[in-house]
């Protein structure tokens, strides 16, 4: 059963983006469309949408920017090395509102990562090197709770 109303959804006939068949119909058959082509360039009639809805425009939309993330710790992991550049740009971006928003500085933890010589973190494949750091900095916020 669909949840979002027709008029609320957005009718695309252009397909070059569009990602089919990784949610199966007999699960939903939820089709999307990415915001990059296949050469990791992105693609207007796409990112245009997307950026009407990033976070730092949900989080400026909001009466007070900030309040939803207010004495929340945040951690976010990134490497130079990761394959699509445009996700190492988003989640840069995202870092740099973050910090520059009405939250305390000190609520964000950053962890820059990379791989190892000959092996580039270039996706998600160090992710267990991660997990000590992770679950540290859970640790942490929740004694402060």
């Amino acid at each position: 059963m669909n949840t979002i109303p027709d008029s609320q959804r957005y009718i695309i006939d252009d397909t070059m983006t569009l990602i089919t068949e990784i949610v199966k119909p007999d699960q939903f058959n939820f089709d999307f469309h990415l915001p990059f082509d296949n050469t990791g360039k992105p693609y207007s009639l796409i990112w245009n949408m997307w950026l009407e809805n990033n976070l730092e425009q949900i989080m400026l939309d909001d009466p007070s920017p900030g309040s939803q993330f207010r004495d929340v710790r945040i951690w976010i992991g990134s490497s130079s090395e990761f394959e699509f550049g445009n996700y190492r740009q988003q989640t840069l971006s995202w870092i740099d509102w973050l910090r520059h928003s009405a939250l305390d500085p000190q609520q964000i933890e950053v962890k820059e990562y990379s791989g190892y010589p000959g092996n580039p973190a270039t996706n998600d494949q160090y992710i267990y090197d991660l997990m000590r750091d992770i679950l540290i900095f859970h640790s942490k916020a929740f004694e402060e709770d």
